[in-house]
């Protein structure tokens, strides 16, 4: 089952529920999980949810923006050059991703030296 057949599988099953309600779901605004009144979930209900998710599934209890930390780490790690991962993020700047995830990118740095050496050795 790909991530794509999910989301679309979920986006038929809110549009249903939602037009039942008398929301109309069919424009590209509408937000992936809503609460009462077709509205944002507050932060702190979608971090309960994703809590008693982790904790049902045995997972790291970890609040839901760490995803995003989680995302961008894999990203980098993966050799996803910093800037795409900016923009990618929504940050204006580039310091502020290199800022945040310096550790990550201080990594990259010595994978890339170890890369280089290894070339030149051969």
């Amino acid at each position: 089952m790909s991530f794509q057949w999910i989301v679309r599988q979920w986006q038929l099953k809110q549009r249903k529920a939602l037009l039942a309600l008398g929301y109309n779901a069919i424009n590209g605004n509408q937000i992936v999980f809503q609460g009462r009144n077709n509205k944002c979930l507050s932060v702190a209900t979608l971090n309960d949810i994703f809590k008693r998710i982790q904790t049902r599934n045995n997972l790291k209890i970890i609040p839901i923006h760490g995803l995003r930390h989680t995302h961008c780490s894999l990203l980098l790690a993966a050799g996803v050059p910093v800037n795409d991962v900016k923009d990618r993020l929504g940050h204006a700047n580039i310091q502020t991703t290199l800022d945040i995830y310096a550790h990550v990118t201080k990594q990259q740095r010595k994978n890339t030296a170890d890369k280089f050496i290894r070339f030149m050795q051969a």
